[in-house]
């Protein structure tokens, strides 16, 4: 986690259903899909380069680690992520006067 770029961003990014800053995606196969909500609270227009991972049980050879309740992270391989069927979109800013109003 980047936190100086955590804290830094104009935009805030958010599960639509939970309103949590991460999804909890439990047991999921090979394809799934979430909904995220970004905000973008400056009035400039924001970029960023998507990369993740999942936090998942250790595993070696496809078969657990040797630790129960052992956490590592997994790097996410061939992912696509697309906004309404585009791989770019554009974030709306907010007014000035809507900032700290819900």
């Amino acid at each position: 986690m980047q936190l100086q770029s955590a804290l830094s961003t104009p935009a805030v990014v958010t599960e639509a259903f939970s309103k949590e800053a991460k999804v909890a995606m439990k047991e999921v196969g090979n394809k799934f899909a979430f909904t995220l909500k970004v905000e973008n609270f400056s009035n400039k227009a924001v970029k960023y380069d998507v990369k993740g991972n999942i936090q998942t049980d250790y595993a070696i050879q496809g078969q657990l680690g040797y630790s129960a309740n052992v956490l590592e992270a997994q790097e996410i391989k061939n992912a696509t992520i697309k906004i309404n069927n585009k791989m770019q979109i554009r974030l709306p800013f907010l007014q000035k006067n809507r900032l700290h109003s819900k």
